[in-house]
């Protein structure tokens, strides 16, 4: 985040709050240009606003086709008008970088694809390699702790 005043109060957030602006943004489908903070009923009273004293905005939803990954704000601590050709810019630059950001996941959910497959591949290699039950069920709690590991959690036996 670019010039951000309090980027401990700018999150990204893996879950939208019902009742915040990102959320009723995400209804939009078009870019939300505002010339006028103070005049905006959506932006007028945010806190983000306020704390980084921003004076105009525009509001673009992120979208990878019919998905969206996110919104994206170009924020001005001046007043600023937008230009069609403004307007233009900003949106590419957004599906640009919605296109970056779904790669990204879907990138990120290979990887765990793929950590789940070796893990299942390993437990399977180890049921088969030993014929003492108390070695095999110790292989397959070692792959298991592994697996849940890997997704952020702690497997217990």
């Amino acid at each position: 985040m670019k010039n951000v005043l309090y980027t401990d109060k700018a999150s990204r957030l893996s879950e939208v709050e019902r009742s915040s602006i990102v959320f009723l943004l995400l209804k939009r489908d078009r870019p939300y240009p505002v010339p006028d903070i103070s005049e905006d009923p959506l932006f007028r009273n945010t806190r983000f606003a306020k704390d980084e004293k921003i004076k105009s905005c525009v509001a673009v939803p992120l979208l990878a086709g019919k998905e969206k990954v996110g919104i994206m704000f170009v924020n001005y601590r001046r007043p600023h008008f937008f230009t069609d050709d403004d307007l233009i810019n900003i949106e590419l630059f957004a599906n640009q970088a919605a296109i970056a950001i779904r790669n990204a996941q879907l990138y990120d959910r290979d990887q765990k694809r793929i950590g789940t497959r070796d893990a299942l591949f390993k437990a399977g290699r180890a049921v088969t390699s030993s014929l003492n039950v108390a070695d095999i069920l110790n292989r397959i709690v070692e792959q298991a702790w592994q697996l849940m590991s890997r997704r952020g959690q702690q497997a217990s036996y």
